[in-house]
């Protein structure tokens, strides 16, 4: 019997429970756990993207969907608040026309983002030069000063 078949039915070298996979805690469990996924709704049902994991995220059209004036990208305020609520901490727009990604950190849209309004309801938008570029991660980190000293 192969080890893996051992560990399946619970006995080990000596027909117990190998203390070996006691031990290491992770023999008979899944430790890559898939990430939470939430699809996130206006009020009127309609869905506008899904919380993964710690990232809320929605797919747009740019042509249709990215403010001209100023150039933003927009989210509705109530979406903002369920993804924050989910525990998002970044937010992912998907342009599927030019297939480019825009990440920034949730936190930003509140300390940066201007509050609009142009008929589809209260929403933040956020600059394009305020989102950061693919592949670096949304969550910044406290810069220290010269003297302070990490926790």
């Amino acid at each position: 019997m192969s080890e893996k078949a051992r560990h399946a039915v619970g006995g080990g070298v000596s027909g117990g429970v190998d203390r070996a996979c006691l031990s290491a805690r992770v023999c008979h469990q899944n430790t890559t756990k898939p990430p939470r996924r939430q699809v996130l709704r206006l009020p009127n049902g309609r869905a506008v993207g899904e919380v993964i994991g710690d990232t809320f995220r929605k797919h747009v059209q740019g042509s249709r969907h990215m403010l001209q004036r100023p150039r933003a990208w927009a989210c509705d305020v109530a979406v903002l608040r369920q993804a924050e609520a989910l525990g998002a901490r970044a937010v992912e727009v998907v342009d599927t026309e030019t297939n480019t990604t825009y990440r920034a950190p949730l936190e930003r849209f509140w300390t940066r983002g201007i509050r609009v309004n142009r008929g589809y309801g209260e929403q933040v938008a956020l600059l394009l030069s305020d989102w950061l570029p693919a592949g670096q991660p949304a969550v910044e980190a406290a810069q220290l000063s010269l003297l302070e000293v990490a926790a």
